[in-house]
């Protein structure tokens, strides 16, 4: 049964904190949602504010590769900012958004993205928690089924006389063969 009992609480926590992991990862802040403001890093510094919140959308579909929890647009971290310039750059230098994503995803990989494709090399990303939950409910299907087998057989009519026998403590309770243990006072 605590068997039984912690693999539950387990899938459960499983769930719990895989789910909350998946919406982190995977679905960045869209420009619209309310959050504090961003780093003073990613205040506009070109006084073109269409150039600035083409770089702040791209920037939000890429993942930091230092701090990994969040985009490149809410990192501090040097190389947040070295892609920021970098995406700026590309774009003044007339590259389309796809181009860019495609430039950043052939240099750092698909970790990079924030959503990255489904494909083979990104199955276990996508595919590897429901396969987890599939095991854990094989297991705990498993540890019920053999519970339900472990039942307990009724005695036969023998058994249960000589059960008593020996819990009173008859001397002829003891089999033929087998010598009787001394007793302490």
């Amino acid at each position: 049964m605590q068997v039984a009992a912690f693999a539950v609480v387990s899938a459960i926590m499983f769930l719990l904190i895989g789910a909350t992991n998946l919406t982190l990862a995977q679905t960045p802040p869209t420009p619209t949602s309310p959050r504090s403001a961003p780093p003073k890093s990613t205040q506009p510094t070109v006084k073109d504010a269409a150039l600035e919140k083409r770089v702040l959308l791209i920037a939000e579909e890429l993942r930091c590769l230092v701090c990994q929890n969040q985009t490149i647009a809410d990192s501090d971290a040097d190389l947040a900012i070295d892609l920021r310039e970098q995406i700026r750059a590309q774009l003044v230098a007339g590259r389309s958004d796809t181009q860019i994503m495609e430039f950043m995803v052939q240099r750092y990989g698909d970790f990079v993205r924030y959503r990255p494709p489904v494909k083979f090399s990104t199955a276990m990303l996508w595919f590897g928690p429901f396969l987890l939950l599939l095991a854990g409910a094989a297991v705990i299907f498993k540890v019920a089924q053999q519970r339900r087998r472990m039942t307990a057989r009724k005695l036969t009519e023998a058994e249960e006389q000589r059960a008593q026998t020996l819990l009173e403590g008859s001397a002829s309770a003891v089999e033929p063969g087998v010598p009787e243990l001394p007793r302490r006072n």
